[in-house]
């Protein structure tokens, strides 16, 4: 099984994907998930909003849901600020590495030859802090010794730098996090309670978005509860794509993109090949079929 799913797919989005598949264990696998329950945390949405706002700091749910941007309101605000009552952000940004680097072992992930984690170390070194949030804070932490850890930690910058510049972009268009998500299930011709429910909007607040985009031309109804997307609506969607793309291969600009494509798809096969992740998922992270 190989993760190289769709080889025509931009470079950029290459990249996301391979450095997605090795960031998101610690969503989904048990060892993560115990990791931060048994540090206090009370449920799967509070162990996830503690431990990836923990490099903010002592955040409260506002700052949570800004950053997030595709999350209710309700979300954030059942986990923080709450959560550091029983996680302190250091303790947390501590044991979601470490934990993250078990799984990766568990999962038979070989450790990163030096090359690829100088480049991602080179390339979170000059990343770019304005209007990037989750990128600066992870670019703030401290590497790890342990190479998988590392690895782990860089792709997340990776990850959290991209979404900075995805997030920017969604707004920059004029669409709310409820907005994009309605559009993105359209374009995909999804199942809407993927992003729905994981998301915590109520039907209520999807139809009212979905509204909100056929005034703007960017939908059209399709059926009970299902929603087409107008050219104009695929235009925007794709508007947002390339652009979270070029910004994405400018962070790779001085480095062999396709090296670390390669790189990081051989890390990330074990771990797809584990089926640990739902197919479809609410990252939009493509799976392999075998």
């Amino acid at each position: 099984m190989s993760s190289e799913v769709t080889d025509d797919r931009p470079p950029a989005r290459r990249l996301w994907a391979a450095a997605e598949a090795v960031h998101a264990v610690t969503y989904f696998h048990p060892v993560c998930l115990e990791a931060m329950s048994e540090a206090g945390t009370k449920g799967f949405w509070m162990g996830y909003f503690v431990g990836r706002m923990a490099p903010l700091g002592a955040v409260g749910a506002a700052v949570a849901e800004a950053v997030a941007f595709g999350f209710s309101p309700e979300r954030p605000t059942r986990a923080l600020p709450d959560g550091w009552d029983y996680v302190d952000p250091a303790t947390a940004v501590r044991v979601r590495s470490e934990a993250a680097a078990s799984a990766l072992r568990e999962l038979g992930v070989a450790e990163p030859a030096t090359s690829t984690l100088e480049a991602l170390a080179t390339m979170r070194s000059a990343g770019r802090v304005g209007g990037h949030p989750l990128g600066a804070a992870n670019r703030g932490l401290d590497l790890a010794d342990h190479p998988l850890e590392r690895l782990w930690q860089l792709v997340t910058w990776l990850r959290e730098q991209r979404g900075d510049d995805h997030v920017a972009l969604w707004v920059g268009y004029g669409c709310d996090g409820c907005e994009a998500s309605v559009l993105t299930t359209a374009i995909h011709a999804q199942d809407p309670d993927v992003l729905r429910s994981s998301r915590a909007w109520s039907p209520d607040d999807w139809d009212t978005a979905a509204q909100r985009l056929v005034a703007r031309d960017l939908l059209e109804p399709a059926g009970p509860d299902r929603w087409s997307p107008t050219p104009t609506g695929r235009q925007l969607h794709a508007a947002v794509e390339s652009h979270t793309d070029r910004l994405t291969t400018a962070m790779a600009a001085d480095h062999d993109i396709d090296a670390l494509i390669g790189d990081l798809t051989h890390l990330a096969d074990p771990i797809l090949a584990a089926g640990i992740y739902p197919s479809p998922n609410p990252m939009g992270l493509p799976i392999p079929t075998p």
